[in-house]
């Protein structure tokens, strides 16, 4: 009985990872951002680790950023109004 509860506990914890690597909330990697911004992609994951801490269980693995903080990290380095202007 315990190897059939560990067998559904690691399929469980597969499909929960697939779920969360999804289109839906993996839209947009942070180098491809640092890319459009002309930025570092490691000064936008820096930021993303003040920002949006990440579960222990994450570290040392890749970003795969969902629409908002991708819209976050864009808002964060657009152009301020004052800057177009010097």
């Amino acid at each position: 009985m315990a190897t059939s509860k560990t067998t559904r506990a690691a399929t469980k914890q597969k499909l929960e990872e697939a779920v969360k690597a999804t289109p839906e909330t993996a839209s947009i990697r942070p180098e491809d951002l640092a890319k459009e911004l002309g930025i570092s992609g490691k000064l936008i994951r820096a930021w993303l680790r003040k920002t949006y801490p990440r579960a222990a269980d994450q570290k040392r693995s890749s970003w795969f950023l969902t629409q908002k903080q991708a819209d976050a990290v864009r808002a964060h380095w657009a152009p301020k109004e004052d800057e177009d202007d010097e």
